[in-house]
């Protein structure tokens, strides 16, 4: 008896099609038909008979669709019975009087696959008020011919009286001679798989039910964990990389070109980094910058030679494909179809290597990013995967809070990951020492005459540029009313004045930097 009941009960869970009466009289006679669908859903006829003319008042254990409702075999208008909803089943009421009700409707089910079989449970009825003197109940599967494979159980308690099962071809029979008030009565069928011809999305909605709960269960609560422990660890990191720098350096540290030096303090290629490239390219005489009518353009200088490094002469002829000849007609537009090509971004990855290479970082930073953004993406999706998972099989919605926590830190992960990266002791130091002279170049003091003469905004420029301080230096000149010597290679139709050259240069800037945005190389992302 004990094990009927844990049955009846996991059943009563999984699925309830039909349940109790709310009768002024016992019920002479319980029939339901019920067939199964090629699809998986079941057309259900449910007959009540009483002795006397009684309102309908009748518990239906699962979801309805295309409902009809007859009384002593008629048919009666939507508008003269109800259907509401108690807990997880529904009541359909109707308020006239009729001995024999009649009650069809159509019913998504919840199976269960196990071995290459499906099953389904049905509950009938639960704690009726009233008895129920004759109970039959069939089940049909939509194939004739299965005289193997198709099996069924009835499993009664709290008063059910001789309750039977019968298997004859493609139909299960159950029945019972009383059921008195109080009492359950739940069936079962198990047919072969190969019966009903489910979708791909039913199936796998039937795979994702019939999964445990425990591994679930599991991952929504270890996934936030590991979430929030490596968010916590990854912006502790990132606060130690904050840690503000106030020392002043009135030259560069060394002789590290402004892109490396840029990569070190922003910690990836941004756009401005690539301006800072350009501009030290024009300063070594390699290209020449022209600007008209608002828009800028490139021009080489001279011929590519040993003095360039790998990556800086992939990029240049990425530019000027020609590079064997002096360009005496035409300009080359700056544009992010030109900086931006797969063999400029296997450049700037030569560009991290590199500076991995010197002992900056403990590794290659855009590897590192790539790493932390993977995890965030994956935990992301399994926890989406999991809110799927509640949503088809109809799991506790508590589940969904912490698998929706966790979405949201995977999200917060992915946006941290652009500044993550592994400093060395000695990146440490140098980074702190180009800040130092960034700290310098945006002071608001006025510069002596003699930087006038040694060209030292040109030679700082690209400095300036990427470590984001091209405004601060080029105003340092202006305040000290010192004329800055144009450098040859930028060409302007404009009128020439420090206070006109500081506004190019500026233009200059952030009209590139706009332009290189617009592209989203993996590199530079």
């Amino acid at each position: 008896m004990i094990r009927i009941f844990q049955i009846s009960l996991f059943a009563i869970l999984l699925l309830g099609l039909a349940g109790q009466a709310r009768g002024a009289a016992p019920m002479q006679q319980l029939n339901i038909e019920t067939v199964l669908n090629q699809n998986g859903s079941v057309q259900i006829a449910q007959k009540l008979t009483y002795n006397t003319p009684i309102q309908l008042e009748w518990e239906v254990f699962s979801n309805i669709r295309n409902l009809v409702v007859s009384a002593d075999g008629s048919d009666i208008d939507d508008s003269r019975y109800s259907v509401g909803k108690i807990g997880n089943h529904h009541v359909v009421r109707a308020k006239q009087l009729a001995r024999e009700w009649k009650i069809t409707y159509t019913t998504t089910t919840t199976l269960v696959r196990n071995n290459n079989r499906d099953q389904i449970f049905i509950k009938i009825f639960q704690e009726i008020p009233d008895p129920i003197y004759n109970v039959s109940v069939s089940f049909s599967l939509p194939t004739k011919d299965m005289t193997e494979g198709l099996t069924g159980n009835a499993f009664a308690i709290s008063g059910v009286s001789n309750p039977k099962t019968t298997v004859s071809n493609n139909t299960v029979v159950y029945s019972a001679e009383y059921a008195a008030p109080g009492s359950l009565f739940t069936i079962s069928a198990s047919w072969p798989k190969r019966v009903l011809s489910l979708t791909k999305v039913q199936e796998i909605r039937l795979y994702l039910t019939n999964l445990e709960v425990l591994p679930w269960l599991t991952l929504g609560i270890l996934l936030p964990i590991i979430g929030l422990s490596m968010l916590l660890l990854l912006y502790r990191r990132q606060r130690l990389d904050r840690v503000p720098v106030t020392s002043i350096l009135d030259r560069p540290p060394s002789q590290l070109s402004a892109m490396l030096v840029g990569v070190l303090v922003q910690k990836k290629i941004h756009p401005r980094v690539i301006v800072a490239l350009l501009v030290e390219l024009c300063r070594r005489g390699y290209i020449v910058i022209v600007e008209r009518t608002g828009q800028y353009y490139l021009s080489q200088r001279k011929p590519f030679d040993e003095h360039l490094t790998s990556w800086e002469r992939n990029i240049l002829e990425e530019l000027f494909p020609d590079h064997g000849k002096l360009a005496t007609e035409g300009l080359q537009e700056i544009t992010d179809s030109s900086l931006f090509s797969p063999k400029v971004r296997d450049a700037f990855g030569q560009v991290y290597q590199i500076i991995t290479e010197q002992n900056f970082f403990l590794e290659n930073p855009h590897l590192t990013r790539v790493k932390y953004k993977l995890f965030g993406l994956a935990l992301y999706f399994t926890s989406a995967v999991g809110l799927l998972w509640v949503a088809i099989v109809g799991a506790s919605p508590y589940l969904s809070i912490p698998l929706g926590g966790t979405m949201l830190v995977s999200f917060l992960i992915i946006r941290l990951t652009p500044k993550l990266v592994r400093y060395s002791e000695a990146g440490i130091a140098t980074r702190r020492d180009w800040i130092s002279f960034g700290n310098f170049l945006g002071l608001k003091e006025p510069l002596p005459l003699e930087s006038t003469r040694n060209h030292t905004f040109e030679l700082y420029l690209p400095y300036a540029i990427a470590l984001n301080k091209t405004k601060e230096w080029a105003e340092r000149f202006d305040r000290s009313s010192t004329t800055i010597i144009k450098p040859d290679w930028f060409i302007t139709y404009k009128e020439s004045s420090t206070t006109q050259f500081v506004e190019d240069i500026t233009e200059l800037t952030d009209s590139i930097s706009k332009t290189i945005t617009t592209l989203r190389g993996p590199l530079v992302s």
